[in-house]
């Protein structure tokens, strides 16, 4: 993470576990589970082993507490801080769709060139098979079937 912060300059927002190390002050760390956190708040917190980031406590329907930490310190509206992290899942839903419905992950070529004409292959069906999708109103996997 310090990585993809620090000298990339780019931010992330990620899901913490409920025992990770976070202090109010520098040195005196709690589990994120204990740290006073009302509901749709975000805060300031230093995170162990890494630094200042804003987490925040995201509660679903059935009660399940799924805890948030960001390293974009300027996310200190709650609505935009779950709005980024729904953001980040969609890409993972593409991600995951992109890799199952169009084998990117079975090239068995060395050469750049023929790895570059494989993937660039994967994306052109994919966005194929997406824009299909979307007209029949049918999942990835349901439309691979057809």
């Amino acid at each position: 993470m310090k990585i993809i912060n620090r000298e990339l300059e780019w931010n992330f927002i990620c899901n913490l576990k409920s025992n990770r190390k976070v202090s109010i002050r520098q040195g005196s760390y709690i589990p994120i589970a204990d740290l006073d956190l009302a509901n749709k708040q975000v805060r300031k917190v230093w995170l162990k082993e890494y630094g200042h980031v804003l987490v925040c406590k995201l509660v679903a329907k059935n009660g399940d507490i799924t805890y948030l930490a960001s390293s974009d310190l300027n996310l200190t509206d709650y609505d935009d801080f779950t709005d980024h992290f729904e953001n980040r899942w969609k890409i993972e839903e593409f991600h995951r769709g992109l890799k199952q419905t169009t084998g990117i992950e079975k090239c068995s070529s060395i050469k750049s060139t023929s790895q570059q004409t494989h993937i660039f292959s994967a994306f052109t069906a994919f966005i194929k098979l997406e824009t299909r999708r979307l007209k029949e109103q049918v999942s990835w996997y349901e439309h691979k079937k057809l």
